[in-house]
C-alpha cells in the first residue's frame, strides 16, 4: 500500500469507537466499576479463513474491589459477517460459525434487526477461557453494538463484566480525535 493511501486512511477515515460502561446487574460483584473503549476500524480487508475482517481494538479500565485498578488491551479481528444483516438472518438459533481464530454462535434473534451473539476461543490478556456475548443492532448509521458482556476466570475467580454503549464517538470527528484526551482517567468519566 503507498503512503499516500495510508495518509489519506489516516487522515479521513477514521475508527468508530465505541464507549461503554458496565451495568451492574450483568456484572460480578467483584468489579466496582469498569469502563470499555471499544475501536473498529471501519475498512474491512481480507482474510485467510474469513470473507474479510475488521481490524477492532478494545481497552478495559476497571475497578476490582480486592485487587485494584486492572487494565487491559486487546487487538482481534472480528469478521465483516458479524455487521452484515443478510449473514445474521440466514443464520439459525444455536448454528455455529467457525472461523480460525474464533467460534460465533447466533443466540437470539429480536426485533428491530438486532442479534444477541456468542463469541469463544478469543484470546484476552488476564482473561482465562474469555466468552464474549454481544447484542448488535444492524442500522444504516453504524456497526451497532449495543451491549457487550465478557465473562472468564481472572486470578482464579468467574467473572462478569456486563457493557452497554453509553456514547458513539464516530459522529463527531473533532471530539474522536481527541477521545484518548477527553478522559485519560477513564473510570472517572463515569
Amino acid at each position: 500500500m503507498s503512503f499516500l493511501k495510508y495518509l489519506f486512511i489516516w487522515f479521513f477515515i477514521q475508527p468508530n469507537l465505541y464507549l461503554f460502561e458496565s451495568n451492574k446487574s450483568r456484572t460480578s460483584s467483584i468489579v466496582k466499576k469498569a469502563v470499555l473503549k471499544l475501536h473498529v476500524n471501519p475498512i474491512s480487508y481480507p482474510k485467510e479463513g474469513y470473507s474479510e475482517v475488521y481490524k477492532t481494538k478494545f481497552e478495559i479500565d476497571m475497578l476490582l474491589r480486592v485487587f485494584g485498578r486492572k487494565k487491559i488491551k486487546q487487538q482481534f479481528e472480528l469478521p465483516r459477517d458479524f455487521f452484515e444483516q443478510e449473514f445474521l438472518d440466514n443464520l439459525d438459533i444455536g448454528e455455529i460459525v467457525n472461523y480460525p481464530d474464533l467460534n460465533f454462535m447466533m443466540e437470539e434473534k429480536q426485533e428491530n434487526n438486532c442479534y444477541r451473539v456468542l463469541i469463544k476461543d478469543v484470546q484476552i490478556d488476564s482473561i482465562e477461557n474469555p466468552e464474549l456475548r454481544a447484542r448488535i443492532c444492524i442500522n444504516s448509521d453504524n456497526l451497532g453494538f449495543k451491549e457487550l458482556d465478557i465473562s472468564g476466570i481472572a486470578r482464579g475467580r468467574n467473572i462478569q463484566i456486563g457493557f452497554d454503549r453509553v456514547k458513539e464517538l464516530s459522529d463527531d470527528f473533532p471530539e474522536k480525535l481527541q477521545a484518548d484526551n477527553l478522559c485519560p482517567n477513564t473510570l472517572d468519566c463515569f
